[in-house]
C-alpha cells in the first residue's frame, strides 16, 4: 500500500446544511435531510415550521438519529487522525 496516497476529501454530507460545520450528532428531520441535532432543534424551536433546505412545510418535529452517518464521520476523522500521526 502507498502511504503517500492522498486521503479522500471530506464528503459534503458530513456538514450540517444550517451552519456548514462537521456534524457530531446527525439526525434526520421530517424533510428527509440530515442536520446537526443542536442546529435543527434551535431552528425548529424558534417557531419555524418549514425546512431550512427546501422551504417546504415540515410535517413533524420528530428527529431520528442518523447512526450510519455518525459512524462514517467518526471513521473519516479517525482515518485522518491516524494519517497525521504517521507524518
Amino acid at each position: 500500500s502507498d502511504l503517500a496516497a492522498p486521503l479522500p476529501t471530506m464528503p459534503v454530507c458530513f456538514r450540517c446544511p444550517i451552519n456548514q460545520e462537521i456534524m457530531t450528532d446527525p439526525v434526520v428531520a421530517a424533510d428527509g435531510i440530515t442536520y446537526e441535532r443542536e442546529n435543527i432543534v434551535a431552528y425548529l424551536g424558534s417557531g419555524r415550521c418549514v425546512s431550512p433546505v427546501t422551504n417546504k412545510p415540515m410535517t413533524s418535529r420528530d428527529l431520528v438519529p442518523n447512526t450510519a452517518l455518525k459512524q462514517a464521520i467518526m471513521s473519516y476523522k479517525d482515518l485522518h487522525a491516524g494519517a497525521e500521526q504517521l507524518q
